[in-house]
């Protein structure tokens, strides 16, 4: 009988073509079912119309992988350069590392095409502190911190071919353009300024950073000109922690 063909069927998920032939199908076996006797032909029925294929979907490109920061050329540049005084590691709001710097006192360890640009720059200038950068919007960069002949404290970043990025100097919180001190009181009526640096960018607009103490916190604003603030950054005491050997 019909009904047991049906159920000696194995269930599986039927496709939109399936569906079209299981209503032929069932139709055809209630019609049996009714009329049990009956010896009329069947009727030939329609085959069920295609179902339109899908419309197709872009496939979604997926985020471009953050380059890796702290690698092993830094963790071996922590581990042995001389005079390491400090380790800085700034993140986004996800966590993930923007810029990791080594704060040194090992000129070697600068290319000596960053080095020659420091008479060019800063003519007369002693050298006071190196640098060594990596971050997501430069690559690798390497800083050279200057005193210069007029008693200035500046600094200077350029890639290792000696290509300039960006100048910046310190300067006193009451030389600081009348709009920014006042977004910076703004924001932290109750701190207090504890440097202030100007920084001209190659191909850039000036802008400021300023680290102000409020309470048992460090901030960093970086503004432009005109007060906007372009990133307001809390700055954390941290301990690195860095390998001699390989680790297990």
């Amino acid at each position: 009988m019909p009904r047991l063909l049906m159920s000696s069927i194995q269930p599986r998920t039927p496709s939109l073509s399936d569906i079209g032939r299981s209503l032929v199908y069932t139709l055809l076996l209630v019609g049996c079912d009714q009329q049990p006797e009956a010896k009329t032909k069947p009727v030939a029925s329609a085959p069920a119309a295609p179902a339109p294929a899908p419309a197709p979907t872009a496939a979604k490109a997926p985020p471009p992988a953050s380059p890796q920061l702290f690698d092993a050329s830094m963790v071996d540049r922590a581990a042995t350069v001389t005079g390491l005084r400090k380790v800085k590691l700034e993140v986004d709001s996800n966590g993930t590392p923007v810029h990791v710097s080594l704060y040194h006192q090992q000129a070697q360890a600068i290319p000596q095409a960053v080095r020659d640009q420091q008479t060019k720059h800063y003519p007369g200038s002693t050298a006071r502190e190196y640098e060594t950068e990596k971050t997501v919007a430069e690559g690798e960069v390497f800083e050279v911190e200057v005193e210069t002949a007029e008693g200035e404290h500046c600094e200077y970043s350029a890639k290792a071919d000696g290509t300039l990025v960006y100048t910046e100097c310190q300067l006193p919180a009451d030389k600081l353009p009348p709009p920014v001190a006042n977004t910076v009181k703004t924001t932290l009526p109750s701190g207090k300024i504890e440097e202030a640096e100007v920084v001209r960018r190659v191909g850039g607009p000036e802008t400021y950073e300023v680290e102000v103490v409020d309470g048992e916190r460090k901030h960093k604003l970086r503004l432009t000109a005109d007060g906007k603030i372009n990133a307001h950054l809390l700055v954390l005491p941290a301990e690195l922690v860095v390998p001699l050997s390989p680790v297990d």
